[in-house]
């Protein structure tokens, strides 16, 4: 059975690493990004099957990455790891 892939955006490093610990644990393929910028580029270049965003984000709020998310061109699938 294929693992879901998750991705999170969280600003904070400690809540980053906490997050995916127990999402890992749980049995998920698990990666992060830390702004918002970087979200909109990942998350359209790696397609997870889930993400979480967290609002308050430097470079690039939840609330902005939304609406630029819609307006961004999908690149090609980009092969997880797990």
């Amino acid at each position: 059975m294929k693992k879901s892939r998750i991705m999170i955006v969280e600003d904070e490093e400690s809540l980053l690493k906490l997050e995916s610990i127990l999402l890992s644990a749980k049995g998920y393929c698990v990666t992060g990004v830390m702004d918002g910028e970087s979200a909109l580029e990942e998350i359209s270049a790696q397609k997870p099957d889930w993400w979480f965003l967290d609002i308050m984000l430097p470079r690039l709020d939840g609330f902005e990455y939304a609406d630029r998310s819609r307006k961004t061109p999908k690149p090609a699938l980009f092969p997880w790891s797990c």
